[in-house]
């Protein structure tokens, strides 16, 4: 079974387990994280180089594939993020005055993480280390990575969430309450 861990930068991911068949994504936050992450096989960078020019040394320590969403030859082994491919096959179409556009509704890192994974034809994709408690990531943040994560189950992957506030509810409407 084809199987990535995406990592976020909660703590609760020193916790998630090292496997020689799984690929480890994380978010850039993992680069300079005063958390260990146990393994980090890809980073996804997916900033603008002015908000991240600080940590580019700690990027390029890793020595690891990093997305970015442009090339700038500042950071090792970037590789561009296929984002209009992503878009065109996960995008909504969006009517806005009469003009048609897809639009991707990515929110966040993780959001972009989940598209290229299903992209990629993971059977299993599971998720540490994501907890988006703060008033910002979860009001913003929070509906795109479950916008993804619906995505995936719809095409038949199997979605483990670990330790996360991702996909809650207090009750299953109608039945519970």
């Amino acid at each position: 079974m084809k199987t990535v861990y995406i990592v976020g930068g909660h703590p609760s991911k020193q916790y998630m387990p090292v496997k020689d068949n799984v690929d480890y994504w994380s978010t850039g936050s993992n680069a300079w994280s005063d958390t260990v992450t146990p393994k980090i096989d890809v980073l996804f960078e997916m900033h603008k180089l002015k908000r991240i020019e600080k940590r580019i040394q700690n990027i390029n320590d890793l020595d690891i594939p990093v997305y970015v969403q442009e090339i700038t030859h500042k950071i090792k082994n970037e590789t561009l993020y296929p984002i209009k491919k992503i878009v065109d096959n996960y995008g909504i179409k969006k009517v806005d005055n009469g003009i048609e556009k897809y639009k991707l509704y990515a929110t966040n890192t993780i959001s972009y993480m989940l598209a290229l994974a299903i992209e990629y034809k993971y059977d299993r994709i599971e998720l540490h280390g994501i907890k988006m408690a703060a008033l910002s990531e979860y009001g913003i943040q929070l509906p795109s990575c479950e916008y993804m994560i619906g995505l995936a189950r719809g095409k038949g992957v199997d979605v483990v969430i670990h330790n996360s506030n991702l996909c809650n509810t207090m009750y299953l409407y109608g039945y519970d309450s």
